[in-house]
């Protein structure tokens, strides 16, 4: 009985300790927590787990409302989301290389994220491809190595293309304290040439190009003022030349670096963005890319914009530009997302935020999560990084963003991340179109193409029997179907029931979707169920009679995630552990466990 000091008046003083305690810390939680001078005080006070927990809560709740179209169609959503950034050009052993891309594809990932760097490539002069470490090799080789060790694998690569060989610099250089190579081209259309030079040679191989990265920073821009419209030429030219070379290939913006100075040295990527579309840019990318990091918060803050930092949900104000200006049907990539974690005692102040390892791991989880859940226009996100290849690069702080070290050591961010990218697909809120990855079609099914459907494809059959399945997680969902003389029936079961929240008819112990209409009608959407519990639903679509095509399904969640309670939970436990511990200093029990943990 000793251990829980059940004294009457200790109960009553500890009682009401833990009152006050807990109203002080949830007053400065939620007063001080997003303000950068008391961050310092309150992770202290509560730690980085819990100080997020209260954050994600308290903006969860008084989040403002957003302008993002989350239900309308939008391109390149469809393909599995998992990527990560490689440095496989570094490495000398070809051995390396597949052991890496190996131990990528196990862990799940769908992409990889490479750059390609035209100051490396053609050089030593225009039209000239020779490797700057081995005279008389073909600087291609490199890249010829990963593409086709990641086509073995089946792994989809992406080229970031950048950086500017000496021969194609302006001269003199605009400034002296910053890296040569990363100065735009003194002519873009050597840039364009070089483009159309790359996408020529991986015709067939890699699909996806993003043209620079961070042009809002004057460290990726040659040292000066970032200027969206000598960028937009850039990007106007690279886009042009790749798709006269191959048109199906898919052309994504640089990279905006989250960040909100203003200055000769860099630009918010909000106003970076809006002058992008001022400046014509609109025409010349099929996604918008971004670096999405967490930075000091976790993935569940829910502030979009602050005064003196970015977080993860800083993509959303980015997609309300994109809306504001007529570009919702384009989906926003993230070409870096990410927590650092420095090792204890680190001797420098952290640059990018740090967490443990096991908050690295839980994060980074989460940040696919809640992009799953909530935010439908944001598509493949790519987690910096993978493993740097140099032992000297243990003395960087970006080094601790990997998932493997130097050594081959799997963190724990590798196994969390794997568990999350081996599991089977879910459709969450959204737009989905019929090529989604969590889509699984049966025999019977073709992809048609028709200028009518949403974006131009159906999936259809006259096959009796023919079946689509998949796992949903939302609180209702329609079919997009076209509708007319011509269309048949389908049957639909969720969770192996013909009715369970179910909003069509039941003829024959069937619940029965009829297509058929007096006229011809594309892109109509047929409500299906309502009413979902939360959780995950299994359902099966299956041809009836006649022919049938499937433009997509348009879901939506009217509850806050699962997740959000999870830590409402974790707060209350939290706290009340706290409070209780501050008011019961001399108990017996609390001495013991503070005993045993020093």
């Amino acid at each position: 009985m000793s251990a829980g000091c059940h004294s009457p008046a200790r109960w009553r003083i500890g009682h009401l300790c833990a009152v006050i305690v807990l109203v002080l810390i949830i007053g400065v939680g939620l007063v001080g927590i997003s303000r950068a001078p008391v961050r310092g005080l309150v992770v202290r006070l509560l730690g980085v787990r819990l100080k997020n927990q209260i954050l994600a809560v308290y903006t969860m709740a008084t989040a403002r409302p957003t302008q993002t179209d989350d239900l309308v169609p939008i391109a390149h959503t469809s393909v599995p989301p998992y990527a990560v950034n490689v440095f496989l050009d570094q490495e000398v052993e070809t051995a390396n290389v597949a052991r890496t891309l190996d131990l990528v594809k196990a862990a799940g990932f769908h992409f990889i994220k490479q750059e390609l760097l035209w100051s490396n490539v053609e050089r030593p002069r225009k039209g000239l491809y020779e490797d700057r470490r081995v005279p008389g090799k073909s600087a291609w080789a490199n890249y010829d190595r990963i593409v086709e060790l990641a086509r073995q694998r089946g792994l989809e690569v992406i080229f970031r293309i950048d950086t500017t060989p000496e021969w194609a610099r302006p001269m003199p250089l605009p400034a002296a304290d910053h890296i040569p190579e990363r100065t735009p081209p003194r002519d873009v259309n050597d840039f364009g040439d070089f483009v159309a030079t790359v996408v020529r040679r991986y015709k067939g191989q890699v699909h996806y190009y993003q043209i620079w990265n961070e042009p809002n920073l004057a460290v990726e821009w040659g040292g000066q003022r970032p200027d969206p419209a000598a960028y937009v030429r850039l990007l106007r030219v690279a886009y042009i030349r790749a798709k006269e070379v191959d048109p199906s290939v898919v052309i994504l913006s640089a990279a905006l670096a989250p960040t909100v100075q203003n200055d000769a040295t860099a630009m918010p990527d909000t106003l970076f963005l809006q002058a992008m579309y001022d400046a014509g840019a609109r025409p010349y990318f099929d996604i918008l890319s971004t670096n999405a990091y967490g930075l000091r918060d976790g993935p569940d803050d829910w502030r979009f914009t602050q005064p003196n930092d970015v977080n993860f949900s800083h993509p959303v104000v980015l997609r309300e530009i994109m809306v504001r200006n007529g570009d919702a049907g384009k989906p926003i990539w993230a070409s870096e997302i990410g927590w650092n974690s420095l090792p204890p005692n680190w001797p420098e102040p952290p640059l990018w935020g740090s967490v443990s390892r096991d908050l690295q791991a839980e994060y980074t989880v989460r940040a696919y999560q809640r992009a799953a859940e909530q935010w439908p226009w944001m598509g493949v996100m790519a987690v910096w990084h993978f493993r740097m290849v140099y032992p000297q690069n243990q003395q960087s702080q970006q080094y601790y963003f990997d998932m493997v070290d130097v050594n081959w050591h799997k963190e724990p961010i590798y196994f969390a991340l794997q568990r999350l990218m081996t599991s089977p697909p879910v459709l969450y809120r959204g737009y989905h179109q019929e090529d989604h990855w969590a889509l699984h079609w049966g025999p019977g099914w073709a992809r048609v193409a028709d200028p009518r459907a949403s974006l131009g494809y159906v999936e259809e059959s006259s096959t009796a029997g023919a079946t689509l399945s998949f796992d949903i997680n939302a609180a209702w969902f329609d079919l997009v179907a076209p509708a007319g003389p011509s269309w048949g029936r389908l049957a639909i079961t969720i969770d192996g029931l013909p009715f369970e929240a179910n909003r069509l008819p039941i003829v024959n112990g069937q619940a029965v979707l009829d297509l058929s209409a007096p006229s011809e009608r594309w892109q109509v959407r047929w409500p299906v169920a309502d009413g979902l519990g939360p959780g995950v639903h299994h359902v099966e679509v299956r041809v009836l009679s006649g022919r049938a095509a499937i433009d997509g399904i348009v879901a939506d969640s009217i509850w806050p995630p699962a997740r959000l309670f999870e830590t409402i939970a974790g707060v209350l436990a939290g706290l009340g552990v706290l409070g209780w511990t501050a008011a019961h200093p001399r108990c017996p029990a609390v001495i013991e466990k503070r005993e045993r943990s020093q």
